[in-house]
């Protein structure tokens, strides 16, 4: 064995370029092989955060007719509710044990270098519930706080919390 092993260095070593092409390429399928594990072992393997992740189920309102339009037909399949539209369901199902609605947007906020847009999640108070999460500090959302002109109500991550707050435990309350 350690024979054949100086007879194939010695033959890479006189033919250089085609070492490095079949080295090279080894690498990169090598690397994309495992870039590709990762990302469906991140998707698909590994279960949601939550608590008994098979029983959450997405719905979203089909219009058909929609797919025959050209700048519609993408998203005729998957429509979220709108809000009266989900109150009306919401009050009328008998299915589920709770439902709530979210929308993800990006909002501008004051930041301490200038203007800074960050991404959100504008989430019903049931969110938390359905989800069967609580706050790590504060308070989670009261159900009179999901209503047009409510009180502006916020939770921010925990991500957020380390990195634009220090960690600080007395934030809660004051923005």
């Amino acid at each position: 064995m350690l024979a054949d092993l100086r007879f194939a260095l010695r033959t890479l070593l006189r033919r250089r370029i085609f070492a490095s092409i079949a080295i090279g390429t080894l690498a990169l399928g090598i690397g994309a092989a495992t870039s590709i594990f990762s990302v469906v072992d991140g998707v698909l393997f590994r279960p949601l955060p939550f608590s008994e992740p098979a029983k959450l189920v997405a719905v979203y309102q089909t219009y058909p007719e929609w797919r025959n339009e050209p700048i519609l037909a993408r998203s005729w399949e998957n429509i979220t509710l709108s809000v009266p539209d989900y109150r009306d369901w919401r009050a009328r199902q008998t299915s589920f044990a709770d439902v709530a609605i979210y929308n993800t947007n990006s909002f501008l906020i004051r930041g301490q270098d200038g203007p800074e847009l960050v991404p959100i999640v504008q989430a019903s108070a049931s969110m938390l519930s359905v989800l069967r999460t609580t706050p790590t500090r504060g308070r989670g959302f009261l159900p009179g706080e999901d209503v047009p002109n409510g009180p502006a109500v916020a939770l921010i991550s925990h991500e957020a919390w380390l990195a634009r707050y220090g960690g600080d435990t007395a934030i809660v309350g004051k923005l």
